[in-house]
């Protein structure tokens, strides 16, 4: 009874997370959840649905980050992820049955779910128990770029846990081997089963591509909205994971490849190819920001079986600090890491705003008195949280809204008395988000520190909806 009474107020916490996340499972996480269903009725168990979705909408502006790195969206240049192809009923069947409960974690991560249904990540059990707190590490996919792990944590208590901090170090050497501040993670609470579920993708650091015997080092907090960081456990955990290099293929190129859409130039001049991903390392003094382009796609070829890769992200190179370089990251869906072509293809490029653009706002009067277009709108309110959110509403297609042409603005603003005031983030660290709206508009909205500010605000465009047709092609092996 008591257990009952326990399921019974989680699923509430649930219902009120869901309501203030609104994100609704997916048709694979449907299927998914059908699996389950239909595993445990076999059993002759009864069970009520009790996974808890998370997520903030249809798009989450992340800030602290110059790059859309490992899945994040960048303040100054955001796209929405390519669609990972579909995966099917019984594609889901195909999975080993120890890691399907994590698919729902990755169904919009290209690499991770091609990698779980073509059975490129490897089942372990790894498990570290203290004072009632466990860690299972239950499976893990690498390239020399990444370690990702799929794991589980449970609570004496059974409440929601969630991984802090997590790093990896070398054993022998206690040296720390990933790239500071950019681990990736992924979790979801199965109220019913008392147990987190969680996904971490830990960048490693080019010198340690090819070490094998590493130690998970992580703390473990509460995972309840707004609760204390405080580390209830600390685990460390170590861990084998053989090299793939022998897998893999570097390309070098003496001179970029490069070339012109929409009169700007596009430029790349090394690649990594992996079983996992495809990195292509862009050359910004040669050409422009690669998020300009309009549906890039990587067409590759191997033993004369085509296949078309989504991109999966932006990713901060190993020596981004010292040269500014990034990665255009895609999921490798070939499985192959040596293949036989490469086709970078485009539709086009994204408009630009003119230089010097600007909005300016009068939040008192939700006035829009300098746009880049027409139809802006604006309102200054509360959110759910009682912060001060700026909503601005603009003329958006679908098409611009799915693909990441969408408005924004720079960090800063000034007000009316020319002072300057920064953007804010929330208890998540995000800037704000928007959603795109069945009226051919979209909204985006912004976190201020207050409610009232000498009139009017103005803010710098940074990014607007519209694109460039103007395919092309650009054959990088």
């Amino acid at each position: 009874m008591e257990r009952y009474r326990r399921e019974e107020q989680r699923l509430r916490e649930a219902g009120e997370e869901s309501r203030h996340q609104q994100r609704m499972p997916s048709a694979a996480q449907r299927s998914a959840a059908i699996r389950r269903g239909m595993d445990r009725a076999q059993a002759g168990t009864s069970r009520r649905k009790g996974w808890i979705y998370t997520g903030t909408g249809a798009a989450v502006l992340a800030a602290g980050a110059l790059l859309i790195g490992y899945g994040e969206l960048s303040h100054e240049l955001p796209q929405t992820q390519q669609p990972t192809e579909t995966v099917q009923a019984e594609d889901l069947l195909k999975l080993d049955a120890s890691l399907e409960p994590f698919y729902k974690l990755v169904s919009n991560d290209a690499t991770l779910s091609s990698a779980l249904t073509r059975k490129a990540v490897q089942p372990i059990q790894l498990q570290s128990e203290r004072d009632g707190f466990t860690l299972t590490v239950r499976g893990m996919a690498r390239d020399s770029r990444s370690l990702t792990l799929f794991y589980t944590l449970q609570a004496p208590n059974g409440d929601r846990l969630a991984l802090n901090t997590p790093t990896l170090t070398e054993a022998s050497r206690d040296q720390k081997v990933v790239v500071s501040d950019y681990a990736l993670r992924h979790e979801e609470f199965d109220v019913i089963e008392e147990i987190q579920y969680g996904v971490v993708t830990l960048p490693l650091l080019p010198q340690y591509g090819e070490s094998e015997q590493f130690t998970l080092k992580a703390q473990v907090v509460s995972g309840r909205q707004g609760a204390s960081k405080t580390p209830l456990q600390i685990f460390e955990l170590p861990i084998h994971s053989p090299s793939t290099t022998a897998q893999e293929e570097k390309l070098v190129f003496k001179q970029p490849k490069t070339m012109k859409v929409g009169g700007r130039n596009f430029a790349i001049d090394q690649m990594l190819v992996t079983p996992l991903r495809i990195y292509m390392s862009v050359n910004q003094k040669e050409g422009m920001n690669l998020s300009q382009l309009i549906s890039p796609r990587l067409i590759v070829n191997h033993d004369g079986q085509e296949k078309t890769l989504a991109k999966d992200g932006q990713w901060a190179h190993p020596d981004y600090q010292e040269t500014g370089r990034y990665d255009w990251v895609y999921a490798n869906g070939s499985g192959q890491g040596h293949l036989d072509s490469i086709v970078l293809h485009t539709e086009g490029v994204s408009k630009l705003p003119e230089p010097g653009s600007t909005l300016v706002l009068d939040t008192d009067q939700s006035k829009v008195l300098k746009a880049p277009g027409q139809g802006y709108s604006v309102s200054l309110k509360l959110d759910a949280y009682k912060k001060p959110s700026l909503v601005i509403r603009y003329p958006s297609s679908n098409k611009d809204w799915s693909e990441g042409r969408m408005l924004f603005v720079g960090m800063n603003f000034t007000d009316g008395k020319g002072v300057v005031h920064q953007l804010q983030t929330d208890q998540n660290g995000s800037l704000g988000g928007g959603s795109s709206n069945p009226d051919g508009t979209a909204s985006v909205d912004f976190h201020l520190e207050k409610m009232d500010y000498p009139q009017p605000l103005t803010f710098q465009v940074t990014q607007i909806p519209g694109r460039i047709e103007d395919p092309q092609e650009m054959r990088l092996k």
